[in-house]
């Protein structure tokens, strides 16, 4: 996890959310065959803060990994990752080191 926040920078603000979910699932170890639900740690302007980015692009993107499936919202405050290798292909850290 340390590596993907001192990278972050550099990555696009989809590609941050996508890091953090990951982070998030590999810290849990919430990965399994079925869908890991995660209680997020932080609301949508907690996550915007830490990530230096504004509260409507991060809604914006967790919008579209709904739209895309790739996460689930079952309650206020869970997230499900429903396909966790289309979530790590967003994130440059993660596609590079399975090369």
């Amino acid at each position: 996890m340390c590596v993907t926040v001192f990278l972050l920078g550099c990555y696009t603000a989809t590609e941050q959310v996508a890091a953090l979910l990951h982070g998030l699932v590999i810290e849990l170890k919430a990965r399994d065959e079925t869908c890991p639900v995660i209680l997020l740690p932080m609301r949508c302007d907690e996550i915007a803060d830490f990530l230096c980015l504004k509260t409507e692009t991060i809604s914006r993107d967790l919008a579209s990994l709904l739209k895309l499936g790739i996460l689930g919202l079952p309650n206020s405050g869970e997230i499900t990752i429903r396909d966790l290798d289309r979530l790590e292909a967003l994130i440059p850290a993660v596609v590079e080191s399975k090369k």
